[in-house]
């Protein structure tokens, strides 16, 4: 790539240190294709995640637009160069710095949203233990609404908004392959199989699978199949609200629980966190190398 290009950069003087520095100067230009390509890798990977990704979506419909824009200008700048070198440079300089600006500005946002951990909390695991959690039912985790922060959280607080994000996963048949639980008659505890590796991570459900698809364990409600329970004839003195808000209507279910966006929260946590810490370290390093760029293309 970067030899194609400096065949396009007008050649005068030594033919020697002419080429390398053309060489140099390619090689800058080329940056721009590389963020774009790592920009619509990590944007399309997000779109095709699902879940909630598909619902919440500005993070990567972002990336995409920033990696469209590099890509374009980066075709012009090619074009350009031959004739209107000068002119092609400054484009190409103009549009990084707006480009880096544009994705350090969307990954602050991103960690403001959803606060970000960049630590996770359990213990490393072996291979071993991995193939375990994938064949082993595992014990089903709950999510509480109360252990997520940042502006993402305040917003599904917000009825209209929330009301726009359940429609989404629910239209998404989030429910629909969920693994069936059962009891282990030694604890007591409800336990899922895993049926796929689509959420490697998960204690038997996905995150959206046990906030939306069922009804808090905590209610003491009796499970029947996935998606249907029945409520005991004597009320428990739980005073969990999502124990009310449960329905075993299809179109309801916990879809209305703050557990069901406790599990959004998580899912978005988890689908945003390794894509914003990488792209936020690329991006950091592009903008150290910035004043190189701008030497090697403007002033050399």
């Amino acid at each position: 790539m970067g030899n194609l290009i400096a065949e396009e950069l007008p050649r005068t003087g030594g033919r020697g240190s002419e080429r390398l520095q053309n060489i140099y100067k390619a090689t800058a230009l080329c940056v721009s294709i590389k963020l774009s390509l790592m920009c619509l890798l990590c944007g399309i990977c997000l779109a095709v995640r699902g879940s909630s990704t598909d619902c919440i979506v500005f993070l990567q419909w972002g990336l995409i637009a920033i990696g469209l824009v590099l890509m374009a200008t980066f075709i012009t700048v090619v074009k350009l160069l031959r004739r209107y070198k000068e002119a092609a440079v400054r484009l190409h300089l103009l549009v990084m710095f707006f480009a880096l600006l544009a994705l350090l500005s969307l990954m602050i946002a991103a960690f403001v949203n959803i606060n970000i951990k960049l630590v996770d909390d359990g213990p490393p695991r072996s291979t071993i233990d991995d193939y375990e959690a994938l064949v082993k039912p595992q014990p089903v985790r709950e999510y509480s609404l109360g252990d997520y922060g940042g502006r993402l959280r305040r917003r599904v607080a917000d009825p209209r908004y929330w009301a726009r994000i359940s429609g989404c996963i629910h239209h998404g048949n989030a429910c629909s392959g969920m693994s069936p639980l059962f009891r282990d008659p030694n604890t007591g505890v409800f336990l899922a199989n895993r049926t796929s590796n689509k959420y490697p991570g998960d204690a038997g459900l996905s995150p959206i699978e046990s906030g939306c698809c069922k009804p808090p364990l905590s209610c003491g409600f009796t499970y029947v199949n996935q998606t249907t329970w029945t409520v005991p004839g004597v009320p428990t003195n739980n005073t969990d609200g999502d124990c009310s808000r449960w329905s075993n209507d299809q179109q309801n279910l916990c879809f209305h629980c703050d557990s069901c966006k406790a599990g959004v929260l998580a899912d978005v946590q988890r689908a945003w966190a390794n894509t914003v810490i990488f792209i936020t370290s690329f991006t950091l390093l592009h903008i150290i190398l910035y004043p190189f760029q701008v030497k090697v293309l403007y002033y050399d």
